[in-house]
């Protein structure tokens, strides 16, 4: 009885992820027919820097800390108290590191005041869908893909809908990548209300809990940053070399 529920849970998460894996990529398509539209080329190139750049930084707030997570929650049925507020503490500190180093690194850039601006939105924006990754971290390891899925496309949903209203209200730059952080704050709010009962809210760290999570997830996150580096770091360099339009 236990194996025939263990095997329709695995199907339903796997039909409801592949469906809204290719609900996610038709809204994607969407979003960037109506970005590159508005934006126009040189527009669009600055949105496609904004994200590229803080992208290098938040590699800081993860270092392999999501995949960690899935694996410390799915090993133990029921965390301790302590252990639950030593995860979710340690999440928000890398998100601050992350946030720091990002805004510290603006000041090495040779980027105009507003489109500064505009990378600070971004940033906040990033941050917050960093800490939604917290949640769906654990809802993965209770193998609920199916809420992580609802998660996701709701995310995405949300941000294509301000789109559509701040192109149609022509609000201009700052609020395009501002409906981006308002996406990313309703997949907050849903992933910590489904994982509500797993969070616990208290100034603690288990030292020795902390460092066997950065000893492990370090790894993942420096192959993460090769990564990024190897396929983005052109970017970044088009963005200091030449003009938006060429980004």
């Amino acid at each position: 009885m236990k194996i025939d529920f263990t095997y329709k849970k695995i199907f339903v998460n796997t039909f409801t992820k592949f469906g809204s894996k290719i609900a996610s990529i038709l809204l994607s398509l969407i979003s960037v027919s109506l970005l590159t539209r508005y934006l126009g080329t040189e527009g669009y190139g600055n949105y496609t820097l904004v994200f590229t750049y803080i992208s290098f930084f938040a590699i800081a707030s993860d270092i392999g800390f999501n995949v960690m997570v899935v694996r410390e929650f799915a090993r133990e049925e029921e965390r301790s108290a302590l252990a639950k507020a030593t995860f979710l503490n340690l999440k928000v500190i890398l998100i601050g590191l992350s946030i720091v180093l990002s805004m510290i690194g603006l000041l090495f850039f040779p980027y105009p005041l507003y489109l500064k601006n505009v990378i600070i939105i971004g940033i906040l924006a990033v941050a917050v869908g960093n800490m939604s990754s917290y949640g769906t971290s654990i809802l993965q390891s209770r193998i609920r893909l199916d809420l992580v899925a609802l998660i996701d496309l709701l995310t995405k949903v949300v941000t294509v809908f301000v789109i559509v209203c701040f192109t149609r209200l022509n609000l201009g730059f700052y609020y395009i990548v501002a409906s981006v952080f308002i996406g990313n704050l309703m997949g907050l709010v849903t992933s910590l209300y489904f994982v509500r009962g797993q969070l616990t809210f208290k100034l603690y760290l288990d030292k020795s809990l902390v460092i066997k999570l950065i000893k492990m997830g370090l790894p993942v996150g420096l192959t993460a940053f090769l990564s990024l580096a190897y396929f983005k770091v052109d970017t970044l360099m088009l963005s200091v070399m030449r003009p938006p339009a060429e980004v």
